[in-house]
């Protein structure tokens, strides 16, 4: 650790605040990403990315949460498009339900 202090503080003031720019913009990417693709969560998204975030795991769950939304969109939207569509899908979890509860998977 003191190595990387000595080595951090050898370097030119640029380069080390771009190096800060570029670890807090990595740290808070879920939260920007969030604005894009998933807006009407962003704020829960940039309250866990900001408390949890230090956390791998946590910052990787924050990510593919702020970029889920549209896809969750485009899902509630085909799904909207005819009831027949989710007849079918009904029909489709029952059969899968079924063949796990026999043993089939």
């Amino acid at each position: 650790m003191e190595q990387i202090q000595n080595y951090i503080a050898s370097l030119p003031a640029a380069v080390t605040a771009l190096l800060l720019v570029t670890v807090l913009v990595i740290y808070i990417s879920p939260s920007i990403l969030a604005l894009f693709y998933n807006p009407t969560q962003f704020r829960k998204i940039a309250a866990v990315n900001l408390i949890a975030g230090a956390s791998w795991p946590a910052w990787v769950a924050t990510l593919v949460w702020a970029v889920s939304g549209r896809m969750n969109d485009r899902v509630d939207a085909m799904l909207k498009r005819s009831a027949s569509n989710k007849i079918w899908l009904g029909l489709i979890a029952l059969i899968l339900v079924g063949a796990i509860a026999f043993g089939a998977f």
